[in-house]
């Protein structure tokens, strides 16, 4: 942008924020005890239990748990402790595959700032670290650097209420912390011993944030566990002690939301040119999945697969029984077909014709639409459900995953897609229950059986009864689907979908029996997705637990990228992006061992025009010159 222009956006800018309304000051003395809540994430909020019972009996702060970025949950407490979350709690992280939004806590805590409020950043919550999201305060996002082993740390800078007690040189034990460098805006504190910053505290016009490099989890050392409590207090009592303010949220975007952004900006380019300048990517078998509920004719559905074809992909997998059917099946009502052509039938004798790869996904444990299930299929209740005696449940949710009936069809409907169509891929989504994998469920059937279960592991422990039994229930379910495949067709690729990242992950997921396991390592530009090196990171670790855990000789990870997360009204990332993101994912092959090299875009209509539903010739151009 030339300087002029820089001018007149400034110019602009001041002008609108001197038209908004002044904040109203709120407040005079705070509430005694402060009313702290300190967020746990699903991994919990790794703050000492210990430490948080005393500072409790400290009668100075009124601490609690909580577990919602909501505006509303927020706003309970004068400071909020975010510290060592490694990912969100399921409530604001959403349900991708549910299409149920994640929570803008960027925003939300940007306004729980800007009315006055404190709040305490713990080491995996500085800048990009907080869960990926964003920077969300810029001036401690600089060279952040993991530190391993004893470290004798220094308080610097003038005397200050953060430090107060703390001797002038103390040892850090024997655990690993973080340096950051600071921007402008925030103020040092402690230091390690080669100068760099390890705690630094930040005054808003309106609020406060510190940040630590600093864990506050469980110590072994006596001493540390004091350095911890000191520190934490502390830091609580300073971010607490400013005014509270009624904010316009409007305020608030075109100041600290504005700061963020462009860092943010700043961020998406360096990744950019990062990662656009590596060579062409390399890959054994690239497949395009498409949704097709909207292509309703034959002319649709070749003018799909020619384009598949020319943008250098070998394989087309597409939805077959997903809350609608794509062909007519002997277990669903005709009612619930997308189209009154056989859509499945259409696509592959042009997928064939063209000398590309085809087949299907589905999802067995969703009612049909205009297709109502057996009376006898339990719904899949969740705990929460059951306990709060809750009876009745929409037409389309969940069916229950352990009924052996409901097993029995999804089998059935496997079988009748492979001897009808002879596909090249099955590809399963959602082995796993409405809410999660380790969930289990809660009908009067699944019930009886995890007390079967449990009876017959008398050594477990209650609270891991649904998890194993979730565990065992699933796995055997999958192993059913891999060999029906294999029995009915040697060569058929089976692939199996679950959810990124998910806490049972490195527990048993990729236990499930297929020969390709895939994952996102790329979806949409919000949340935990938004850096690109997601792509190389997921790469990587889901290669290897799937080596590691999958018992199909020969298995491989099948690294998915997505062109948006699929909200309403989201745009698909731009071409260089996904260009930089496929580059990324081929040099991450790069540096692991697999024997075959594989990639997987979702989805083809992201890449149309909203209108006409035609390719639009900038991805065309894009994928063409990369994958042929």
């Amino acid at each position: 942008m030339p300087a002029a222009s820089k001018e007149n956006y400034i110019a602009v800018r001041d002008a609108v924020i001197k038209s908004l309304p002044a904040p109203e000051l709120v407040g005079g003395k705070r509430r005694s005890p402060l009313a702290v809540g300190i967020y746990s994430g699903i991994d919990g909020n790794a703050v000492s239990k210990k430490i948080i019972s005393q500072l409790a009996a400290s009668g100075k702060l009124k601490i609690e748990e909580f577990s919602s970025l909501k505006k509303e949950d927020l706003f309970q407490y004068d400071v909020v402790v975010l510290s060592d979350v490694s990912r969100l709690s399921k409530t604001d992280a959403g349900k991708s595959d549910n299409n149920i939004k994640e929570t803008d806590f960027v925003t939300n805590i940007l306004e729980f700032v800007d009315s006055g409020r404190g709040l305490v950043l713990g080491c995996n919550c500085l800048g990009s670290r907080i869960w990926g999201k964003s920077n969300l305060f810029p001036e401690f996002i600089k060279d952040i650097t993991e530190r391993k082993g004893k470290n004798r740390l220094t308080k610097e800078g003038a005397p200050n209420r953060i430090t107060e007690g703390l001797p002038p040189l103390f040892e850090w034990g024997k655990e690993d912390f973080f340096t950051f460098r600071t921007g402008t805006t925030a103020t040092p504190l402690i230091a390690a011993s080669d100068k760099k910053t390890v705690l630094a505290a930040s005054r808003y016009p309106r609020g406060r944030v510190v940040a630590s490099g600093l864990s506050f989890a469980e110590s072994a050392d006596p001493g540390m566990t004091g350095y911890k409590k000191s520190l934490l207090e502390n830091s609580i009592l300073w971010a607490g002690s400013g005014d509270l303010y009624k904010t316009d949220p409007a305020v608030t975007r075109m100041g600290l939301l504005a700061a963020v952004r462009r860092a943010e900006a700043a961020d998406a380019k360096e990744d950019l040119d990062k990662y656009i300048r590596l060579p062409k990517p390399r890959f054994d078998e690239k497949i395009m999945f498409s949704h097709i509920y909207r292509m309703k004719t034959g002319e649709h559905l070749r003018k799909l697969a020619e384009n598949v074809k020319d943008m250098g992909f070998d394989g087309l997998i597409v939805n077959s029984v997903l809350k609608k059917t794509s062909y007519p099946s002997k277990y669903y009502d005709k009612n619930a077909m997308i189209s009154s052509i056989d859509q499945l039938d259409v696509l592959v004798r042009e997928c064939r014709k063209l000398g590309l790869k085809c087949g299907f996904t589905f999802s067995l444990f969703m009612p049909c639409a205009g297709s109502p299930a057996p009376a006898d299929f339990p719904h899949n209740i969740p705990k929460e459900d059951y306990l709060a005696g809750k009876k009745l449940w929409p037409k389309d949710y969940w069916l229950c995953p352990d009924y052996p009936g409901i097993q029995e069809r999804g089998l059935k409907v496997v079988r009748e897609q492979i001897e009808k169509y002879h596909p090249d891929y099955m590809y399963i989504d959602f082995i796993r229950y409405c809410d999660d994998y380790a969930s289990s469920c809660y009908c009067e059937y699944s019930r009886a059986r995890k007390k079967e279960f449990a009876a017959a592991n008398p050594n477990m422990k209650p609270e891991d009864i649904d998890a194993a039994f979730a565990e065992k229930t699933l796995t055997e379910y999958a192993g059913k689907f891999h060999r029906l495949c294999k029995e009915l067709g040697p060569d058929i690729k089976t692939i199996l979908y679950t959810m990124t990242p998910n806490e049972s992950d490195d527990k048993w997921l990729f236990k499930y029996p297929v020969d390709w396991h895939t994952k996102y390592v790329s979806r949409s530009l919000e949340g935990m997705w938004k850096p690109m090196d997601t792509v190389e990171k997921y790469t990587i670790r889901f290669s290897e637990l799937n080596r590691k855990m999958n018992p199909v000789a020969d298995s491989e990870f099948l690294a998915m990228i997505a062109g948006k997360h699929g909200f309403p009204g989201e745009s698909c990332k731009p071409p260089e992006r996904l260009e930089s993101e496929i580059k990324l994912l081929s040099a991450a092959l790069d540096k692991i061992h697999v024997k075959k090299r594989l990639f997987l875009f979702y989805e083809y209509m992201h890449l149309v025009d909203p209108g006409t539903y035609e390719l639009r010739d900038d991805y065309k151009e894009m994928f063409s010159r990369l994958l042929k």
